[in-house]
Protein backbone atom coordinates (compact mmCIF):
# COMPACT_ATOMS: atom_id res chain seq x y z
CA UNK A 1 0.00 0.00 0.00
CA UNK A 2 2.83 2.41 0.82
CA UNK A 3 4.47 1.79 -2.54
CA UNK A 4 1.18 2.28 -4.37
CA UNK A 5 0.52 5.60 -2.66
CA UNK A 6 4.08 6.75 -3.27
CA UNK A 7 3.82 5.94 -6.97
CA UNK A 8 0.49 7.71 -7.35
CA UNK A 9 1.58 10.83 -5.47
CA UNK A 10 4.95 11.16 -7.18
CA UNK A 11 3.31 10.71 -10.59
CA UNK A 12 0.60 13.28 -9.89
CA UNK A 13 2.66 15.85 -8.03
CA UNK A 14 6.27 15.47 -9.17
CA UNK A 15 8.06 18.78 -9.76
CA UNK A 16 11.15 20.87 -9.29
CA UNK A 17 13.38 20.24 -6.30
CA UNK A 18 12.32 22.33 -3.31
CA UNK A 19 12.33 22.11 0.45
CA UNK A 20 9.73 23.02 2.97
CA UNK A 21 10.34 25.97 5.31
CA UNK A 22 10.14 23.82 8.43
CA UNK A 23 11.72 20.61 9.66
CA UNK A 24 8.93 18.30 10.75
CA UNK A 25 10.95 15.40 12.14
CA UNK A 26 14.36 13.94 12.81
CA UNK A 27 15.79 10.60 13.83
CA UNK A 28 14.49 10.89 17.40
CA UNK A 29 11.82 13.62 17.29
CA UNK A 30 8.78 14.83 15.38
CA UNK A 31 6.34 17.70 15.54
CA UNK A 32 2.92 16.60 16.75
CA UNK A 33 0.27 15.99 14.05
CA UNK A 34 -1.69 19.19 14.77
CA UNK A 35 1.46 21.29 14.39
CA UNK A 36 2.45 19.45 11.23
CA UNK A 37 -0.87 20.41 9.64
CA UNK A 38 -0.42 24.07 10.61
CA UNK A 39 3.11 24.26 9.23
CA UNK A 40 2.11 22.61 5.96
CA UNK A 41 -0.63 25.22 5.55
CA UNK A 42 1.74 28.08 6.41
CA UNK A 43 4.35 26.77 4.00
CA UNK A 44 1.77 26.65 1.21
CA UNK A 45 0.45 30.15 1.88
CA UNK A 46 3.83 31.82 2.63
CA UNK A 47 6.52 29.60 1.06
CA UNK A 48 9.46 32.02 1.35
CA UNK A 49 11.85 30.86 4.13
CA UNK A 50 12.85 33.07 7.05
CA UNK A 51 15.84 32.89 9.36
CA UNK A 52 13.54 32.70 12.39
CA UNK A 53 11.69 29.60 11.15
CA UNK A 54 12.13 26.72 13.56
CA UNK A 55 10.63 23.75 15.37
CA UNK A 56 13.23 21.74 17.33
CA UNK A 57 15.10 23.64 20.05
CA UNK A 58 18.84 24.19 19.69
CA UNK A 59 21.14 22.89 22.40
CA UNK A 60 21.55 26.45 23.68
CA UNK A 61 17.78 26.95 23.84
CA UNK A 62 17.28 23.64 25.67
CA UNK A 63 19.81 24.65 28.29
CA UNK A 64 18.30 28.11 28.74
CA UNK A 65 14.64 26.99 28.60
CA UNK A 66 14.33 23.33 29.67
CA UNK A 67 10.51 23.53 29.82
CA UNK A 68 10.12 25.01 26.34
CA UNK A 69 7.63 23.34 24.01
CA UNK A 70 10.39 23.38 21.37
CA UNK A 71 12.07 20.62 23.40
CA UNK A 72 10.98 17.03 22.60
CA UNK A 73 9.15 15.21 25.38
CA UNK A 74 9.91 11.62 26.35
CA UNK A 75 8.07 10.45 23.23
CA UNK A 76 10.07 12.79 20.98
CA UNK A 77 7.06 15.07 20.43
CA UNK A 78 7.64 18.78 19.72
CA UNK A 79 4.66 21.10 20.28
CA UNK A 80 6.02 24.52 19.30
CA UNK A 81 7.13 26.37 16.20
CA UNK A 82 8.55 29.77 15.29
CA UNK A 83 7.12 31.13 12.04
CA UNK A 84 9.17 33.93 10.50
CA UNK A 85 7.42 37.05 9.25
CA UNK A 86 8.73 37.35 5.69
CA UNK A 87 6.45 40.26 4.76
CA UNK A 88 5.42 42.97 7.24
CA UNK A 89 2.05 42.24 8.89
CA UNK A 90 1.88 38.62 7.68
CA UNK A 91 2.75 37.54 11.21
CA UNK A 92 -0.10 39.60 12.61
CA UNK A 93 -2.46 38.15 9.99
CA UNK A 94 -1.54 34.62 11.05
CA UNK A 95 -1.60 35.23 14.80
CA UNK A 96 -4.86 37.16 14.72
CA UNK A 97 -6.58 34.53 12.59
CA UNK A 98 -5.60 31.83 15.07
CA UNK A 99 -6.72 34.01 17.99
CA UNK A 100 -10.13 34.74 16.47
CA UNK A 101 -10.67 31.07 15.64
CA UNK A 102 -10.18 30.13 19.32
CA UNK A 103 -8.69 26.86 18.16
CA UNK A 104 -8.75 24.31 21.01
CA UNK A 105 -5.29 23.03 20.08
CA UNK A 106 -3.61 26.33 21.03
CA UNK A 107 -1.69 26.70 24.26
CA UNK A 108 -0.38 30.23 23.59
CA UNK A 109 0.89 32.50 20.82
CA UNK A 110 3.52 35.27 21.04
CA UNK A 111 4.13 38.05 18.51
CA UNK A 112 5.64 41.55 18.69
CA UNK A 113 5.68 41.99 22.49
CA UNK A 114 2.16 40.59 22.85
CA UNK A 115 0.73 37.18 23.56
CA UNK A 116 -2.56 35.38 24.07
CA UNK A 117 -3.35 31.98 25.53
CA UNK A 118 -6.24 29.53 25.54
CA UNK A 119 -6.46 29.96 29.31
CA UNK A 120 -7.18 33.04 31.41
CA UNK A 121 -4.19 34.90 32.86
CA UNK A 122 -4.84 37.44 35.60
CA UNK A 123 -7.47 39.87 34.32
CA UNK A 124 -7.02 38.70 30.72
CA UNK A 125 -9.64 36.33 29.34
CA UNK A 126 -8.71 33.37 27.09
CA UNK A 127 -7.70 34.35 23.54
CA UNK A 128 -7.20 37.99 24.53
CA UNK A 129 -3.99 39.84 23.67
CA UNK A 130 -1.87 40.87 26.65
CA UNK A 131 1.61 42.40 27.00
CA UNK A 132 4.59 40.07 26.74
CA UNK A 133 7.79 41.01 28.56
CA UNK A 134 10.08 38.08 27.82
CA UNK A 135 13.72 38.53 26.81
CA UNK A 136 12.85 37.79 23.17
CA UNK A 137 10.15 40.23 22.01
CA UNK A 138 9.35 38.06 18.94
CA UNK A 139 9.48 41.04 16.58
CA UNK A 140 10.40 38.96 13.53
CA UNK A 141 8.31 35.85 14.02
CA UNK A 142 5.20 34.26 15.53
CA UNK A 143 5.69 31.64 18.23
CA UNK A 144 2.95 29.07 18.73
CA UNK A 145 2.75 26.36 21.39
CA UNK A 146 0.12 23.63 21.36
CA UNK A 147 -1.64 21.68 24.08
CA UNK A 148 -0.82 18.01 24.49
CA UNK A 149 -4.46 17.05 24.94
CA UNK A 150 -5.42 18.02 21.36
CA UNK A 151 -2.12 17.40 19.62
CA UNK A 152 -3.50 14.64 17.35
CA UNK A 153 -6.28 16.79 15.89
CA UNK A 154 -5.42 17.14 12.18
CA UNK A 155 -8.28 19.41 11.13
CA UNK A 156 -7.42 22.50 9.08
CA UNK A 157 -6.31 25.71 10.80
CA UNK A 158 -7.58 29.22 10.25
CA UNK A 159 -4.45 31.11 9.19
CA UNK A 160 -5.89 34.26 7.59
CA UNK A 161 -4.97 33.16 4.08
CA UNK A 162 -6.25 30.18 2.13
CA UNK A 163 -3.71 27.56 1.12
CA UNK A 164 -5.62 27.01 -2.12
CA UNK A 165 -7.18 30.25 -3.30
CA UNK A 166 -9.77 31.38 -5.85
CA UNK A 167 -11.20 29.38 -8.73
CA UNK A 168 -7.89 27.91 -9.83
CA UNK A 169 -8.83 24.98 -12.08
CA UNK A 170 -5.33 23.49 -11.90
CA UNK A 171 -5.35 23.45 -8.08
CA UNK A 172 -8.78 21.79 -8.04
CA UNK A 173 -7.61 19.19 -10.56
CA UNK A 174 -4.56 18.41 -8.44
CA UNK A 175 -6.71 17.95 -5.35
CA UNK A 176 -9.09 15.65 -7.26
CA UNK A 177 -6.12 13.54 -8.36
CA UNK A 178 -4.91 13.40 -4.77
CA UNK A 179 -8.35 12.33 -3.52
CA UNK A 180 -8.54 9.58 -6.12
CA UNK A 181 -5.04 8.39 -5.18
CA UNK A 182 -5.87 8.31 -1.48
CA UNK A 183 -9.09 6.37 -2.08
CA UNK A 184 -7.30 3.85 -4.27
CA UNK A 185 -4.63 3.39 -1.60
CA UNK A 186 -7.29 2.76 1.08
CA UNK A 187 -6.53 5.98 2.93
CA UNK A 188 -9.87 7.46 3.93
CA UNK A 189 -11.04 10.28 6.21
CA UNK A 190 -10.81 10.33 10.00
CA UNK A 191 -14.07 8.35 10.26
CA UNK A 192 -13.02 5.71 7.74
CA UNK A 193 -15.21 7.03 4.93
CA UNK A 194 -14.17 7.12 1.27
CA UNK A 195 -13.19 10.65 0.24
CA UNK A 196 -15.52 12.63 -2.00
CA UNK A 197 -13.61 13.56 -5.16
CA UNK A 198 -14.66 17.21 -5.25
CA UNK A 199 -11.39 19.11 -5.71
CA UNK A 200 -11.65 20.71 -2.27
CA UNK A 201 -8.71 20.27 0.11
CA UNK A 202 -10.76 20.18 3.30
CA UNK A 203 -10.39 18.53 6.70
CA UNK A 204 -11.32 15.02 5.48
CA UNK A 205 -8.83 15.03 2.61
CA UNK A 206 -6.16 16.52 4.85
CA UNK A 207 -6.63 13.81 7.49
CA UNK A 208 -6.22 11.08 4.86
CA UNK A 209 -3.20 12.80 3.34
CA UNK A 210 -1.41 13.25 6.68
CA UNK A 211 -1.89 9.54 7.36
CA UNK A 212 -0.50 8.83 3.91
CA UNK A 213 2.59 10.91 4.64
CA UNK A 214 3.25 8.89 7.78
CA UNK A 215 3.01 5.69 5.74
CA UNK A 216 5.40 7.15 3.18
CA UNK A 217 8.17 7.91 5.67
CA UNK A 218 9.69 4.45 5.17
CA UNK A 219 9.57 4.83 1.38
CA UNK A 220 10.68 8.38 0.57
CA UNK A 221 13.35 10.60 2.09
CA UNK A 222 12.35 13.68 4.09
CA UNK A 223 13.01 16.16 1.27
CA UNK A 224 10.83 14.23 -1.18
CA UNK A 225 7.96 14.04 1.31
CA UNK A 226 8.22 17.83 1.76
CA UNK A 227 8.10 18.28 -2.01
CA UNK A 228 4.96 16.14 -2.26
CA UNK A 229 3.33 18.31 0.39
CA UNK A 230 4.25 21.47 -1.53
CA UNK A 231 3.03 20.19 -4.88
CA UNK A 232 -0.21 18.93 -3.34
CA UNK A 233 -1.34 22.11 -1.61
CA UNK A 234 0.57 24.91 -3.35
CA UNK A 235 -1.11 26.51 -6.36
CA UNK A 236 1.30 27.78 -9.06
CA UNK A 237 0.89 31.52 -8.37
CA UNK A 238 1.38 31.40 -4.59
CA UNK A 239 5.17 31.17 -4.78
CA UNK A 240 5.33 34.50 -6.58
CA UNK A 241 3.21 36.40 -4.06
Amino acid sequence: MRMLLALLLVTAFGGADSEMRFRLSGSDWQVVPALEVLLVQVDAAWPAPHAADGTLASVKHREASPTSDHNPDKHGDVRAADIGEVVENDGFTLAEAIRLSKDPRVKYVIHEKRMFSSYAKGTYAPFTWRPYGGDNPHLSHVHISLLKVNQDDTSSWSIGKDSVEGDDDMAALQVEELQEALNLAGLFDEDGNVLEVDGVYGAHTQAAFVQGLRNLEATLDEARVAEIIRQTILVPDVAAQ
